[in-house]
C-alpha cells in the first residue's frame, strides 16, 4: 500500500533537532529522519524506542562463553586429559583468554548479523533517498499524511521558525521483492566464490616461499610505518615540516566564523527567526537570555550592565559598561566575536556557551541598551 509523505528539509543540526522535538509535541506521525552525519539527541526527540540489540550482544556473548568453556573443560578434564607438570586438568583460570575471544567474537559477529536481519538490509538493497542532498548537507525530515484532513499549510507554519528550507509531498512505493534465484543464491555467484576458495587454496599450497621469512607485503610501509614528531623536520613534504596546515577554504567542525561586516545581515536573520516566534516561545527565550547573561555576565558587568559586577568589589579589574556608547557602538556580530573569543580581562566563551545561548545573551544585553538610554532621555539634561 503506497503511503503519503511530507518531506521537509532543513540545512543545519540544531534546526532539524529542534523541528523534530516539537513536530512530535504537536502530534504528527513522524517516518523517518535523515541525516549526513549521527546528530546526538535525535532519536530521543523522535520518541525512537531504545534498541534492544545491547541485550541481543550480551546474551549472545554469555552463549559464546559458556560453550566455549564447557568446551574446553570437556577436552581436558573429561575426553583428553593430560598430565602436565603435575598441574590440575580443569585449571579454569587457564580457559579464561580463550573464553574471553570466543565470547567477544560471539557478540559481535552475531550483533552484526542481527542487526542485519532486523534491519532488512540484504546484499543489493538500494537506499531509498527521499532528497538528493541528505548524504550532503541537508537534514530530512519525513511525515506521513495519515488522514484526508493533513494540513499542509499548517505544517509549513509550524516548521518555518526552525529555517524551513523546503516542503514537498511525496508518495512512497513498497520496494519490490527480489527475485528467485537472486544475489548469493544465484549459481553464479556460488561457482565464482567456489572456484576463488579453489584457487587460492592450490596457490598457497603450489607456490614456493621460505616459511622462515615474513609472508609477502603488498603495503610494507603499512607494517613498518616510520612516526614523526608533529614539529620533526620531515623530508618527505616540499617544506620540509610534519605538522601540515589546514586545507585552504575548510573551518573545523563546530567552528563557526563571524565576518563582522556582516553582522547586520545575520542579525537582521536572528531578529526574523525570533519575530515567527509565538508569544509563549519569546518568553521561554528571554528568560533563558537572562539565564545565560546572568551566569555568564553578570559577575563581572552586574545586573544593569554597568560593570559593577560581585568580583569586581573583590578586586578584579572593572569591565567597560554594557551601556556604554562603546559597546552601543558594537554591531552583533563583533559583540558575537568578542563573546566567542574574548579580549584583554575578558575570557572567551565560545567552549562554554553555545552559539544560540550566545545570541540570546546579545539580545539581553540589547534590551539592558535601550533600557538605559530610554531611562537617560526621561531625566533629561
Amino acid at each position: 500500500m503506497n503511503r503519503r509523505l511530507l518531506v521537509a528539509t532543513f540545512g543545519d543540526e540544531e534546526d532539524i533537532l529542534a523541528a523534530t522535538r516539537r513536530v512530535r509535541e504537536t502530534g504528527y506521525s513522524i517516518v523517518d529522519v535523515f541525516t549526513p552525519f549521527a546528530v546526538h539527541g535525535l532519536d530521543t526527540a523522535a520518541g525512537v524506542k531504545p534498541t534492544r540489540l545491547p541485550w541481543v550482544c550480551f546474551a549472545l556473548g554469555l552463549s559464546g562463553a559458556v560453550a566455549k568453556l564447557w568446551y574446553q573443560i570437556w577436552t581436558s578434564a573429561t575426553s583428553w586429559p593430560v598430565n602436565v607438570g603435575g598441574k590440575p586438568v580443569n585449571s579454569v583460570p587457564a580457559f579464561v583468554p580463550v573464553t574471553f575471544e570466543i565470547m567477544v567474537l560471539f557478540a559481535a559477529v552475531g550483533t552484526v548479523a542481527a542487526f542485519l536481519i532486523v534491519s532488512r538490509l540484504r546484499p543489493g538493497r538500494r537506499p531509498a533517498h527521499v532528497y538528493d542532498r541528505t548524504t550532503d548537507d541537508r537534514f530530512t525530515l519525513v511525515l506521513l499524511q495519515d488522514d484526508a484532513g493533513f494540513d499542509v499549510d499548517a505544517v509549513r507554519r509550524l516548521l518555518q521558525p526552525f529555517g524551513l528550507l523546503d516542503l514537498s509531498e511525496r508518495t512512497e512505493i513498497p520496494p519490490e521483492k527480489p527475485p528467485r534465484g537472486s544475489l548469493l543464491v544465484r549459481p553464479g555467484y556460488i561457482g565464482a566464490l567456489g572456484g576463488g576458495v579453489i584457487l587460492f587454496t592450490l596457490l598457497t599450497y603450489l607456490t614456493p616461499r621460505d616459511f622462515t621469512e615474513p609472508n609477502l607485503m603488498v603495503l610494507p610501509g603499512m607494517v613498518r610505518s616510520v612516526p614523526f614528531d608533529p614539529f620533526a623536520a620531515n623530508d618527505i613534504f616540499p617544506d620540509g615540516k610534519t605538522l601540515r596546515m589546514p586545507v585552504a577554504g575548510t573551518i573545523a567542525r563546530g567552528y563557526y566564523p563571524i565576518d563582522s561586516s556582516k553582522s547586520v545581515e545575520i542579525a537582521d536573520e536572528v531578529r526574523s527567526r525570533y519575530s515567527k516566534l509565538s508569544p509563549g516561545e519569546r518568553s521561554r527565550l528571554d528568560e533563558r537570555a537572562l539565564q545565560v547573561f546572568s551566569t555568564f555576565c553578570q559577575p563581572c558587568h552586574g545586573t544593569s550592565g554597568a560593570g559593577d559586577g560581585l568580583i569586581v568589589g573583590h578586586g578584579y579589574p572593572p569591565p567597560p559598561a554594557l551601556t556604554g556608547v562603546s559597546a552601543l557602538r558594537l554591531k552583533d556580530g563583533e559583540m558575537f566575536n568578542l563573546i566567542t573569543y574574548g579580549r584583554g580581562n575578558m575570557p572567551a566563551l565560545g567552549h562554554r556557551v553555545p552559539r544560540e545561548d550566545r545570541w540570546l545573551a546579545i539580545r539581553h544585553i540589547r534590551q539592558l541598551q535601550q533600557k538605559a538610554v530610554t531611562t537617560a532621555e526621561g531625566e533629561g539634561p
